[in-house]
């Protein structure tokens, strides 16, 4: 798939980068498109939804760099179905880290906390919600490709299926969603 994409060279040092990775998929008519769902299939553990690589070219000028500001606008919807069971939560969070890094454990939360954001339901609930703004690099998080990811989890119930008939927790991601990225090329 070819993603949309916008590189703007400021200078001969420095790069901005905007995308769309996330949420491709059937086209609608409502011009909502979302990705395809990440069902949270058991409790208490988180679920990874989509993973999106930001690198601008596979190769040549401007596809590494140090990252000097970074801007994230992006949208999950998240659903939680109860129907048949007990009432729970359904939690979702962000994730980002350098492709370089190997480690499992590199992953940068970038929600407050790694309890990510929940909803607590009692029935079918669906809810858009929009992180964004700016983020703060860390050593596991400076360089250009990275990578970003949104996770899910139910709590109280897993799910059973994927798209919009399942049952427990799920979510997807929003085409509308986007990152733009000002780095030093190197």
């Amino acid at each position: 798939m070819t993603e949309p994409q916008n590189l703007v060279q400021l200078s001969k040092e420095v790069a901005s980068y905007l995308i769309h990775a996330f949420g491709a998929g059937t086209l609608t008519t409502t011009g909502t498109q979302y990705g395809d769902s990440g069902v949270a299939t058991s409790t208490d553990t988180w679920t990874v939804v989509e993973t999106a690589t930001i690198q601008p070219f596979t190769a040549g000028y401007g596809s590494l760099g140090t990252i000097l500001e970074v801007e994230f606008g992006l949208t999950a919807l998240t659903v939680r179905d109860s129907t048949g069971g007990a009432a729970g939560t359904v939690t979702y969070a962000y994730q980002v880290k350098n492709v370089s890094s190997t480690a499992t454990d590199d992953w940068v939360w970038m929600t407050p906390t790694s309890s990510g954001h929940s909803t607590a339901v009692g029935s079918t609930e669906t809810q858009s919600s929009t992180y964004s703004g700016y983020m703060v690099t860390s050593s596991a998080f400076d360089e250009v490709p990275f990578q970003i990811r949104l996770l899910v989890m139910s709590g109280g119930k897993g799910g059973s299926t994927s798209g919009d008939s399942a049952t427990g927790a799920y979510a997807r991601m929003k085409n509308s969603s986007y990152v733009k990225v000002l780095y030093r090329v190197q």
